[in-house]
C-alpha cells in the first residue's frame, strides 16, 4: 500500500477535464493508496460547505467511494480553498489537517505544507494571508448570502490573475524561499518537505545543506501530477493523463 500526495488541482465546474482527470486518478492511478494527502488548492475557489451543486456532489462521491475501499484521506487548506470545512471533509470520509503538519513514513519525518507561507518575498500576499485566515473574519464571510460570496470569490480570482501576470514581468515573488523553509524544518526537526503552490515541480536540494530536501508538486492542467511513496519507501513524482 502506498501514500500519495497531490496539490493545486484547482477543480471548478467550468473545467470538466480536471474533474475527469481527478476521477481517473482516484479510481485507477491511485488504486493502491493506503493514504491520500491533498495539500491545498483542491478547488479553484471555495466559499462555504453550504454551496451544494452537482459538481461538488460528484467530487464528494468519488472520494467517499475511495474512502470506503480503505483509503485514509486528508485535506490541507490552500490559498484558494481555505474556507473548506469539516462538513465537506467528513462527507468525503476525510479529515482536515493543519498547515504545516509532520508525518513519519519508513522512519523519515516529512513536513507537509501547501507552500504559500514560504513565499516570504511577497509581502503584500503575506499580509493578505494573515488577514484572510482570521477565524472571526471567516465566520462573518460565511454569514453573507451565497450569491454575494460567489461574486466576491469571482472578483478575487480576477485580481489574482492580474497580480500573477504582473509578477511574471517583474521579480518572481511567488517562489518559496529556502530560508523560510529551513527555519520551519528546524522547528519541526525534519529535513524533508512536500509542498505545492508554486507550480514549479521538481526535487530541490538546499544549496547550503544537502540534507534538506523538498519535493514540489505541480498544478494540474492537461495532465495530473502526484508524488508517491511506496511501501518500500521509494519516492516517485509522475505526470499522468486520461
Amino acid at each position: 500500500m502506498s501514500t500519495y500526495f497531490i496539490s493545486d488541482l484547482h477543480l471548478c465546474e467550468s473545467e470538466p477535464h480536471l474533474t475527469a482527470l481527478f476521477h481517473h486518478f482516484i479510481t485507477d492511478v491511485a488504486s493502491d493508496a493506503q493514504t491520500l494527502y491533498i495539500l491545498g488548492d483542491f478547488f479553484q475557489a471555495w466559499v462555504g460547505d453550504d454551496i451544494k451543486t452537482d459538481f461538488v456532489e460528484r467530487i464528494i462521491n468519488t472520494l467517499k467511494a475511495r474512502h470506503e475501499q480503505g483509503t485514509l484521506i486528508y485535506f490541507m487548506h490552500g490559498n484558494r480553498d481555505f474556507l473548506l470545512g469539516k462538513h465537506f471533509a467528513n462527507a468525503c470520509g476525510g479529515s482536515l489537517i493543519n498547515d504545516p503538519s509532520v508525518i513519519t513514513l519508513h522512519g523519515e519525518r516529512y513536513l507537509l505544507s501547501h507552500g504559500d507561507v514560504f513565499c516570504t518575498d511577497d509581502k503584500a500576499y503575506q499580509r493578505y494571508r494573515s488577514i484572510a485566515r482570521m477565524r472571526w473574519l471567516q465566520t462573518l464571510f460565511l454569514m453573507l448570502p451565497k450569491k454575494l460570496r460567489l461574486n466576491i470569490a469571482s472578483r478575487m480570482r480576477q485580481y489574482s490573475r492580474e497580480q500573477f501576470a504582473k509578477q511574471r514581468d517583474t521579480k518572481d515573488l511567488s517562489d518559496a524561499k529556502w530560508e523560510a523553509i529551513v527555519e520551519t524544518l528546524d522547528q519541526q526537526t525534519c529535513d524533508r518537505i512536500i509542498h505545492g503552490h508554486t507550480h514549479k515541480p521538481t526535487i530541490h536540494i538546499s544549496p547550503n545543506n544537502p540534507t534538506y530536501r523538498r519535493w514540489v508538486l505541480s498544478d494540474w492542467g492537461e495532465q495530473g501530477h502526484y508524488l508517491k511513496i511506496a511501501d518500500n519507501g521509494q519516492i516517485t513524482m509522475q505526470y499522468f493523463s486520461l
